[in-house]
């Protein structure tokens, strides 16, 4: 039976994503979509990330602290994104109607980007009580910790109704049919995110990530030449692949946080070791078996320049250094892009590189050294 919506329904209905636009350039990806049917524009830099990293991630903190910490610290880095996540959008509290109809619109868009546990199952408005579910989603389906998702949608919901909402993963696709979240108001608080990750980005992080002149002095490619190079796809799922191995598409708060929050939990040696092992095992997998070394780094060069991640140029004496022009740019750093390229580097020259240094000096480059 189709469900009748109310006057009232369709008219804030039609607030919220009047239209998308996705500008897909070398070296930048932007979601661009309006809301309040359709005057006021709200943009967000994108970015590709292969799983397995993120996965390896998980699995390593896992071994290191144990299953229950490892959720709770997950948990605890996911709410951080999702406050992050709507206070780049909205700072002002919003009518309860409101905020559960963007909340509805935020799943459909992660649904687009490849998220499953986007399923609503239960929405009880008056009580606050909501049940997600979904198949073979991302990062938990091969590790079996699904925690940096609970966190997000708390935190998202946290931020649009600006009251602590708690949320729990009580199923699993790793080891169920499917996974699960509830998000209920009578969850006894768990985490308060700081007050800092409630504030949008400053005008800095705006020219930087979405610069209006880019004049590029070679050629590189943008992700639309992967899929129309049918190196990248999407399967029946919508999840991303490039070649055979799955890549996430996510506003570039989410590695910077997850690495930031890590290093703040005294886990830097951990998280740097699995970006960079687990980045080099994924990359000499999906690398062409090149003869000459030109032709490696030509590639790496558009496939860091298709993944969003600015456009690379090479140099190569004593150390190797890597300069990005016009890449993401975020107040959490370039930490999380320059451990997985120290993976990437390895592949290509056939060396254990080590990070050096990370120069964000500059407002629209990032220079990243190894040695």
């Amino acid at each position: 039976m189709k469900k009748h919506i109310s006057l009232k329904e369709k008219i804030i209905n039609k607030l919220f994503y009047t239209n998308t636009v996705v500008i897909d350039k070398p070296g930048i990806l932007i979601h661009k979509f309006y809301v309040g049917f359709g005057l006021f524009e709200i943009k967000r830099r994108m970015a590709y990330f292969f799983e397995d990293p993120l996965v390896d991630i998980h699995i390593n903190v896992e071994k290191k602290l144990g299953k229950k910490k490892t959720e709770e610290i997950f948990y605890k880095i996911g709410k951080d994104i999702g406050v992050k996540f709507i206070s780049q959008m909205f700072n002002r509290k919003m009518p309860k109607a409101i905020c559960f109809t963007f909340f509805e619109r935020v799943l459909e868009k992660f649904s687009f980007l490849g998220y499953s546990i986007t399923d609503i199952v239960k929405f009880d408005k008056k009580n606050l009580h909501i049940v997600l579910r979904g198949k073979d989603n991302i990062i938990c389906r091969k590790c079996g910790i699904g925690h940096i998702y609970s966190g997000l949608l708390s935190g998202i919901l946290s931020s649009l109704l600006k009251e602590n909402i708690e949320a729990k993963k009580t199923k699993c696709c790793f080891n169920s049919d499917y996974c699960e979240i509830v998000i209920d108001k009578n969850f006894s608080k768990e985490y308060f995110p700081e007050k800092e990750m409630y504030y949008g980005e400053t005008k800095e992080y705006e020219k930087t990530n979405f610069p209006e002149d880019v004049n590029y002095t070679e050629k590189f490619s943008s992700f639309y030449d992967l899929v129309k190079f049918k190196k990248a796809f999407i399967d029946n799922y919508g999840k991303y692949y490039f070649v055979n191995k799955s890549i996430i598409a996510t506003d570039i708060n989410f590695p910077s946080i997850i690495a930031n929050r890590l290093i703040y939990f005294n886990l830097k040696h951990t998280v740097e070791k699995s970006l960079k092992s687990s980045s080099e095992r994924v990359f000499l997998k999906v690398m062409p078996n090149f003869k000459k070394q030109d032709e490696k780094i030509n590639f790496l060069k558009n496939f860091l320049s298709a993944l969003g991640w600015g456009t690379p140029f090479f140099e190569k004496s004593k150390k190797l250094k890597c300069t990005f022009i016009y890449p993401p740019r975020s107040k959490y750093r370039f930490h999380y892009f320059a451990y997985s390229l120290n993976g990437f580097v390895n592949a290509v020259y056939g060396r254990d590189f080590n990070l050096s240094k990370i120069d964000e000096s500059n407002q629209f480059k990032t220079i990243v050294e190894f040695e």
